[in-house]
């Protein structure tokens, strides 16, 4: 049993179990068209701005390095 392998009554577990699982029940939702529409366009914005990131970090050290070099 698996109550007594980790020291708590069966009615215990059970609550337990059935806790869970009516919250991860209520968790799991379907997305409507314009919530799917959103997410879609929400991950291409996301990817867009990873590739901004990763340029301006790659483009940063060298510009720093020229702009101290006019000021000198």
């Amino acid at each position: 049993m698996v109550a007594g392998e980790i020291g708590v009554g069966e009615q215990l577990l059970g609550r337990w179990v059935a806790l869970e699982r009516a919250r991860t029940d209520d968790a799991t939702t379907v997305l409507d068209t314009s919530e799917r529409a959103e997410l879609e366009r929400s991950r291409v914005e996301n990817a867009e701005l990873r590739m901004d990131r990763e340029f301006l970090k790659r483009a940063a050290p060298s510009s720093l390095h020229l702009g101290m070099k006019a000021r000198a």
